[in-house]
């Protein structure tokens, strides 16, 4: 009893202190306050608390300090959650009333904010059918939507967020709040013909009104639209970049008005193009709301059902727009149109119903288009890609439409329109007309259309794909043209074609390639040479399902929906459900041979003995060593991949023999246990290897775990070609060395 009135007599004198200023400029100590008062005893549990507790609890909430500000919030609804009935609603009526009394005495933006988010959290905990309309309404025009255009920022987003959550209580409410920003909005316009006076008050309403519109669906009415357009369009051409944001969420809304002014207008301003700043400043905010409108509608492909669909001059034209936005004078302008034309390609592929377009865009308007400097890559290749994925995911009868498709419109492009020569010019592809200069186009169109190669033209195609120029050539402009090689491997194996002038090429790349690249070239040596055993149940473009083949802009900024791979995901959400391939026929080595001393040098001598290899790349040379053991067993190969692994033990963990020495003799069933994991792993697809268990990264290497990743190696390559049987195997394959591997199997 003693304590609690010593308590209380403590918090007296806290207050006391706090309210004639002393705690002024202490924010730590204004918190103990608090944090007293927060435990004081007021009425009881279930009762409601004093006026005065409750009143201290207000001015927590419009401290300076935003800890402060969310200790009050949490007090004040700590009570509400144990009141019920009438109690309960009384206190939150209470609670409303004192935040609208204060309201017109608030001076700075965080009592502003303070006050907002209390009157948020009330109602986000308040049944609907506690509070009147009268009740909100009058928040409503008191405090939250003069709030909207609050030029400090926090204030701003509280009052939309308490907004939004007004509305869903009321359809009349959000209606009036919808017309009350458009006509804050139509004032601004009015008032500011020449500019916008304080961007930051225009871009609360329209935030709030995109918000709102995105929330109630129907109140986005023809006629809404029709008066919105001059007010955006007066809107988009200012200079402030936030201000433009927020015109292109409100453009962005899904409907087909919507999408359709923002092609139709793109293609106008893009045949028009100007110098002036209010010209760019329109094209950047519209490509901005395009770009979102498409990201939407590749993602939740049922709402497209809604759009008309495009028309074949439609398709054309917007699609020649967006190759002419891309050579603008203005970055700005440039660069959204970059991240545009795939979104739009793939669009326009993946919900047209007939590919008829392809033959106006690659027919009569083929001239036209090869003038832009875009043409050939990266537009045509991404069309190709794209076609690939819809022959993939759509059903059989569609998928041979698209074969059609490729086969009528397509190659004709690329050897050369009326080209019956059969020469190819390796440096343009097309030797009448050389209008492709990438042959990234005809290296996707022979790796996932090989139907088309059994015809002359496709034949000829092959031929130019095989040769390393195209590779060259591809690689300079795309770097990533390697995640198609591994399925390219797969099909001219398939055809029965050596990869032999291709490996020397893919080798050179390594050193200077990025991880990601690093994995799928070793990927692709490994279809290559591996026996075709191992190659059963591989399957076309399971790279989109390792993250080792990841490039780190994919992993950190989400590029699968540009990409088309969010496409291909949704129709086959894992590798397993990829359609089958063809097997290999027979094993092709002719001239593989040749490149081995290359491959051991490059890849086993100096990739995998280098300490800062990564943990993926490392996986996928150890897979690569499996594969080509089994293809080619021969003494001389299993020395080559036993002298790499003692290498990389020497190289990154020299410490490593002494290490054995402290650990002792591993036992027989861990040596079954590597076995398992390595020896009999899955010969098909990238063995899982691309997500690294991994216990060190490049920043520092476990002796332990590469003592580990070595014994699992030859413990593999004993069981798998020598039964088990290690003595034989040392004698066998360590002309030196002998001991090491001896005490790494024992």
């Amino acid at each position: 009893m003693a304590s609690d009135l010593q308590k209380s007599r403590n918090t007296v004198t806290a207050v006391r202190k706090m309210l004639v200023g002393d705690l002024k400029d202490n924010p730590d100590e204004r918190l103990k306050v608090y944090n007293m008062l927060a435990d004081t005893p007021f009425k009881g549990t279930g009762k409601s608390p004093s006026d005065h507790w409750v009143s201290m609890m207000l001015k927590a909430v419009q401290d300076p300090w935003s800890r402060i500000r969310k200790l009050g919030r949490q007090c004040l609804l700590r009570i509400a959650s144990t009141q019920t009935g009438v109690q309960k609603k009384r206190y939150i009526k209470q609670l409303l009333n004192l935040v609208r009394d204060r309201w017109p005495r608030v001076r700075n933006w965080y009592e502003k904010e303070g006050l907002l988010l209390l009157l948020l959290d009330v109602l986000s905990f308040a049944e609907p059918i506690s509070l009147e309309e009268g009740l909100l309404a009058n928040m409503l025009l008191l405090l939250v939507l003069p709030s909207v255009s609050d030029p400090q920022l926090p204030v701003s987003d509280a009052a939309v967020e308490v907004a939004l959550l007004v509305t869903q209580r009321s359809e009349n409410l959000a209606s009036f709040t919808v017309d009350y920003n458009v006509v804050a909005l139509r004032k601004t316009c009015i008032f500011d013909k020449t500019g916008v006076s304080d961007p930051l008050t225009t871009a609360g309403h329209l935030g709030c009104l995109a918000k709102l519109l995105a929330l109630h669906a129907g109140l986005y009415t023809t006629r809404l639209m029709a008066d919105l357009h001059p007010i955006l369009q007066q809107l988009s051409a200012y200079p402030a970049a936030s201000l433009r944001q927020q015109v292109a969420r409100v453009w962005a809304l899904r409907s087909v008005e919507n999408f359709d002014m923002a092609l139709t207008t793109m293609v106008e301003k893009a045949h028009a193009p100007s110098d002036s700043d209010e010209w760019w400043c329109v094209v950047e905010t519209l490509l901005m709301a395009l770009q979102e409108q498409l990201t939407y509608y590749l993602c939740f492909p049922e709402k497209a059902r809604a759009l008309k669909q495009m028309a074949r001059g439609t398709i054309v034209k917007s699609l020649y727009a967006v190759l002419v936005l891309i050579e603008a004078k203005q970055f700005e302008v440039a660069r959204m149109a970059k991240q545009v034309l795939p979104l739009l390609t793939q669009f326009v592929v993946r919900f047209t119903e007939s590919l008829a377009f392809l033959g106006e865009l690659l027919g009569k308007e083929a001239a036209r288009f090869q003038e832009r400097t875009n043409f050939a890559f990266p537009f045509l290749s991404d069309l190709v890609w794209f076609l690939v994925i819809r022959r993939y995911v759509r059903p059989a009868g569609e998928a041979t439409a698209v074969q059609k498709a490729v086969m009528q419109y397509l190659i004709p492009s690329l050897v050369g329109e009326g080209d019956v020569s059969g020469n190819i010019d390796t440096e343009g592809v097309a030797a009448t007309r050389g209008h492709v200069d990438d042959p990234l186009s005809v290296i996707l169109v022979c790796t996932y259309f090989p139907e088309c190669l059994k015809e002359p033209a496709g034949k000829r195609l092959l031929k130019f794909a095989i040769d390393e120029a195209a590779w060259r050539k591809a690689f300079s402009r795309f770097g990533n043209v390697v995640q198609y090689a591994s399925d390219f491997t797969l099909l001219i194996r398939q055809e029965e074609v050596s990869a032999r002038q291709l490996l020397p090429l893919w080798l050179n790349w390594l050193a200077g390639a990025y991880t990601h690249q690093q994995c799928l070239i070793l990927d692709a040596i490994k279809v290559a040479i591996a026996p075709k055993e191992q190659l059963v149940g591989r399957k076309r473009l399971s790279f989109a399902y390792h993250s080792a083949f990841y490039a780190p802009t994919m992993k950190d900024e989400g590029e699968e929906v540009p990409l088309g791979f969010h496409w291909l995901k949704q129709r086959f959400p894992s590798e397993e459900l990829l359609p089958e391939t063809q097997p290999v026929p027979m094993n092709n080595m002719e001239g593989v041979e040749d490149v081995l001393g290359d491959l051991h040098n490059v890849v086993y001598r100096k990739l995998y003995a280098y300490k800062g290899t990564e943990p993926s790349v490392l996986n996928a040379v150890r897979s690569l060593m499996m594969a080509e053991c089994g293809a080619m067993p021969q003494h001389k190969t299993l020395a080559a991949v036993v002298s790499a692994v003692v290498t990389r033990l020497d190289s990154v963990a020299s410490e490593w023999r002494g290490v054995l020495v402290t650990q002792g003799a591993k036992s027989v069933g861990e040596t079954t246990a590597a076995t398992s994991r390595t020896g009999d792993a899955p010969s098909g697809g990238c063995n899982n290897w691309d997500d690294s268990d991994s216990e060190e990264n490049v920043a520092g290497v476990s002796p332990d775990e590469e003592i580990r990743n070595a014994r699992t190696t030859l413990s593999a390559l004993v069981y798998t070609h020598f039964d088990g049987r290690e003595e034989a195997f040392v004698q066998a394959v360590c002309a030196t060395g002998s001991e090491d591997v001896r005490k790494l199997l024992r």
